[in-house]
């Protein structure tokens, strides 16, 4: 039997985890006052989008990137919904071992991982929430190691 993602259960890891980033992130940061995007870099005035992931960094090689919030109404997810919404930067955070990587150029990072899914043939994976699927697909990050810069938090559990 699939897991079936508990919408409270994320809600509460992903608040824990944007508390963790508010606090450890290189430059000092704001929530965002909107839905778009969830930080917004003092200094600069960048949005940041944040993405949690509580999979061991260590034993994974791979990022997730979720390419439909909503898959059958094609809604946009991950760094393709980041881009819609206008953010500078997305960052991916592996919470188990406060590392995160961050992408400054999210149109490169969302044409590069077009290229990738197409050439390697990925297929997408299906994630059942309570109402609804989520897809994206599991892109190794050696692959997009020209995109990002890693970010150590100095938390790990």
């Amino acid at each position: 039997m699939s897991k079936v993602w508990n919408f409270k259960e994320q809600l509460a890891l992903g608040q824990q985890s944007e508390k963790e980033f508010l606090e450890h992130y290189y430059e000092p940061l704001i929530l965002a006052p909107t839905r778009s995007y969830d930080f917004i870099s003092v200094s600069s005035g960048a949005k940041i989008e944040l993405k949690t992931d509580d999979w061991d960094h260590d034993k994974t090689p791979n990022f997730f990137m979720e390419r439909y919030s909503i898959w059958h109404d094609k809604k946009p997810g991950g760094p393709w919904q980041s881009r819609k919404k206008r953010a500078d930067r997305f960052c991916y955070y592996f919470s188990r071992n406060g590392i995160y990587y961050e992408f400054s150029d999210i149109k490169l990072l969302c044409k590069e991982l077009e290229k990738i899914i197409k050439k390697n043939k990925i297929q997408p994976i299906l994630i059942k929430n309570q109402a609804w699927y989520t897809s994206g697909f599991k892109i190794r990050r050696d692959l997009l190691s020209h995109l990002y810069v890693v970010h150590k938090t100095g938390i790990d559990l």
